[in-house]
């Protein structure tokens, strides 16, 4: 059902309903505060101590522990790949994900194959009727979560 309580059922309509649901929730005026500058000056700021330490190279060491602290048992992401293959594959791989995760910080570019991420909805009741009994859950791949 959409949000106008009318049943959908073609692919097109159920689609449309969808969409049209979680774009007025998610970039509705009412559910966002407006940023004030003078405000967010007020916080906390990096000083330059904190700067260097954000602009520093990771070692394969620290890149691999990032990676194995990711569950194993974790859904794989869209590539079909979840973390206990890249651990189980770290001779083979590790050397290709420590390159792609250090040029990632090098030029603030990660290939889109890389960063790609899905929604996914989740039913949130036994026996969801509306567009409102789901619940978006983004898959991103194993190696942006390593990344990022």
């Amino acid at each position: 059902m959409d949000s106008q309580g009318r049943w959908v059922e073609d692919m097109e309509s159920i689609t449309t309903a969808f969409t049209s649901f979680y774009t007025t929730l998610l970039q509705g005026s009412d559910h966002r505060t407006p940023i004030i500058p003078e405000i967010v000056g007020m916080g906390k700021t990096l000083n330059d101590k904190h700067r260097r330490l954000l602009d520093c190279n990771f070692t394969d060491k620290e890149i691999k522990e990032a990676m194995f602290s990711i569950p194993s048992n974790k859904a794989p992401g869209l590539d079909g790949y979840n973390s206990h293959f890249f651990k189980t594959t770290w001779n083979i791989t590790g050397g290709d994900i420590c390159q792609a995760v250090r040029d990632f910080f090098k030029t603030g570019k990660l290939l889109k194959e890389v960063s790609i991420t899905t929604l996914t909805m989740v039913p949130k009741v036994q026996t969801p009727s509306t567009v409102g009994d789901f619940r978006p859950i983004a898959c991103c791949s194993t190696i942006y979560n390593c990344a990022v």
